[in-house]
């Protein structure tokens, strides 16, 4: 669940992944949420929540180490692009981000996001600092690493994470190669 204030947002879809490319400062890896979700309360108004990533690009923790870990998150980048963007009616970037990790339920994990948006609600009223809260289990779509041949997609993954996490990688048409979470018994 969304939650802005009163407003309350049922999940439609959510995904967490990490992408491993090259960046400002060579090779780095980058964490991705996307959430979209409707209304609870179609009385409030039917405009649908879009919220996600835009400039985050701090280290987080491995996807095997994610359950207990929480990051405080920048609201935004050196070049002031926000970490975080919320989409009801227009863009609008989140501040104060904390983002807390619970368990693993096979391919989704749980996790808590919060922060505060200047919100419009389908009234028109602007809400300044409002309260955002999202409570989720948040499928895991991999680790996307930008390499074409499968050996060095693998060298590149273990240049940030245990190699021994994930499943043998799988080649997207465009020539990157996701690497799933192994998953143990």
């Amino acid at each position: 669940m969304l939650q802005i204030l009163d407003h309350e947002f049922d999940l439609v879809d959510g995904a967490l992944s990490f992408h491993v490319g090259v960046g400002e400062e060579g090779w780095q890896s980058a964490m991705s949420l996307e959430v979209r979700a409707r209304p609870r309360d179609a009385r409030r108004g039917d405009s649908e929540a879009h919220l996600s990533t835009h400039s985050f690009t701090a280290p987080a923790p491995s996807p095997h180490a994610l359950p207990g870990a929480t990051l405080e998150v920048d609201d935004a980048d050196e070049d002031g692009e926000p970490a975080f963007l919320l989409y009801i009616h227009e863009h609008v970037p989140l501040r104060a981000v904390r983002m807390s990790f619970g368990s693993w339920d096979v391919e989704r994990i749980a996790v808590e996001l919060t922060g505060e948006v200047d919100f419009e609600d389908d009234e028109g009223l602007l809400h300044a600092a409002a309260p955002l809260r999202l409570a989720a289990a948040i499928r895991f779509d991999g680790v996307t690493v930008d390499e074409g041949w499968p050996d060095k997609a693998e060298a590149r993954l273990a240049q940030f994470f245990d190699r021994t996490h994930f499943e043998d990688p799988v080649r997207r048409p465009d020539g990157a190669h996701v690497f799933k979470r192994r998953i143990t018994p």
